[in-house]
């Protein structure tokens, strides 16, 4: 796989949204994935009886529904985008799931699987350098599917290349002009905000790539071991599904282990709870009869 980068980032972004980022690959070569069935069984039975407010709520989406706030948007009236999409396929009464072709279907099974913000362009519509930007006044981008052009409010996350604004963040419309072709190179995106876990968002990525290449192996990803135990071929092969959240527990546990009030409770849980350590019973009389101390440890 291409190496994934981070998109640059400008000032006013440093300064107004903090900690605010996207991650991007390259994917050269178009999508052989079209001749590949999409599971959607999965995400059916998990959304299928969760409401708005429920899905909002979600540790995937509330960072995204943050932001929303803050530059005054309502989340409920225009969710963030793959908890748009999951309300739109699983959770309404009149629930969808809209096919438009390989690479978007794909793109969207993987946000969801992953619950992560993916988006794919046209490498061919991208001039120059792509950065995360703050919008001004007079700003404007095409929506997909429009042939009009839609005005930008300011202070607006955005993505810009050297000529426009591909896209609003979250990622909105970034399947871009990827939808009129099957056979192109694509660039990759997946969204950061605070609270969202750039692990998740490399693994979404390094999945998402080796679905568009149209990999038959079957569903795993490795993540990486840290430590002296496991050396360089350290690594956990699970389904891939469980990856992204095999790395968030990862890199929590390696933040909190160290922490005095986490030690005390995890200790606590153990004797209390656990029953570790496990206690140990003097058996007197089989000791008198053995002429040694024996115990019974339970």
């Amino acid at each position: 796989m291409t190496e994934i980068f981070e998109v640059a980032v400008t000032a006013a972004v440093r300064d107004a949204f903090p900690g605010a980022g996207v991650l991007a690959v390259w994917h050269k070569g178009g999508a052989p994935a079209s001749a590949q069935v999409l599971d959607w069984s999965l995400s059916r039975a998990i959304w299928s009886e969760v409401d708005k407010d429920q899905l909002l709520l979600h540790p995937a989406v509330a960072p995204f529904c943050e932001y929303y706030r803050q530059v005054a948007i309502n989340p409920r009236k225009s969710p963030p985008s793959v908890a748009n999409f999951i309300y739109r396929a699983f959770c309404r009464p009149d629930a969808r799931l809209p096919r438009i072709n390989a690479i978007v279907d794909t793109v969207n099974w993987v946000a969801v699987s992953t619950m992560t913000s993916l988006g794919a362009f046209d490498a061919r519509s991208i001039v120059g350098e792509l950065c995360l930007d703050v919008s001004v006044e007079g700003d404007w981008f095409e929506p997909v599917g429009s042939e009009s052009r839609e005005a930008i409010p300011g202070g607006r996350l955005v993505l810009r290349d050297r000529e426009k604004i591909l896209s609003l963040f979250s990622i909105r419309d970034t399947v871009h002009t990827a939808i009129r072709g099957a056979s192109c190179d694509l660039l990759l995106l997946g969204c950061l905000m605070p609270g969202v876990n750039p692990l998740q968002v490399r693994s979404a990525l390094s999945l998402l790539d080796q679905k568009l290449r149209g990999d038959t192996a079957p569903p795993s990803a490795e993540v990486p071991a840290k430590g002296p135990w496991y050396d360089s071929f350290g690594g956990s092969f699970i389904a891939e599904t469980l990856s992204p959240p095999v790395a968030e527990l990862n890199e929590s546990y390696e933040r909190i282990i160290a922490s005095e009030s986490f030690q005390q409770r995890y200790q606590a849980l153990l004797k209390h709870y656990v029953g570790r350590q496990t206690p140990l019973t003097l058996a007197e009389n089989f000791s008198r009869h053995l002429g040694v101390k024996a115990y019974l440890k339970r």
